[in-house]
């Protein structure tokens, strides 16, 4: 883990920070994104300017398309807690194998919401079993700049 911020002052330098890593690689700053846990971006949402002031980044409150300074906002529980990802989007790229794996099993077994094994074959059910393969690659290294702190004692003014 990186170091714990004492003010909402260094949160906002380590987005600054951010922009920094990629602007030292001469990283063209359209289509970013930010990548976050859940749990840092509702921190970040509840941040207060020092004294118990203004939202730091009220915009991270909306529901459907959070920004902070107007780069979108993306949570996933894949992003560590103790870590924020910027990305040039351009750079990125997600790849698709183009074929899917479909396999039916007319004996197979499952457990139900109630925790109940079920049997297909008892049942006259088939379960079916479908599968894509997809993979992210970034085509540029310097287009993408994490950030390892630890907001978990984050102050909230």
């Amino acid at each position: 883990s990186g170091s714990t911020p004492n003010s909402p002052e260094e949160v906002e330098q380590h987005f600054t920070d951010l922009l920094n890593k990629l602007e030292e690689k001469n990283v063209p700053l359209d289509s970013l994104a930010l990548f976050m846990s859940p749990t840092i971006k509702n921190k970040l949402a509840n941040l207060r300017a020092s004294g118990g002031g203004q939202l730091l980044f009220p915009e991270l409150r909306m529901v459907e398309n959070p920004t902070i300074w107007g780069i979108s906002c993306y949570t996933s529980n894949s992003v560590k807690d103790d870590e924020i990802v910027m990305a040039r989007m351009r750079d990125v790229m997600i790849g698709e194998s183009g074929t899917m794996e479909i396999v039916a099993d007319p004996y197979a077994t499952y457990v139900d919401a109630n925790g109940q094994t079920i049997s297909a074959f008892q049942n006259d059910l088939s379960i079916i079993r479908v599968i894509s393969r997809h993979d992210l690659a970034v085509r540029r290294e310097e287009s993408v700049a994490v950030l390892k702190i630890d907001y978990s004692n984050m102050p909230t003014s």
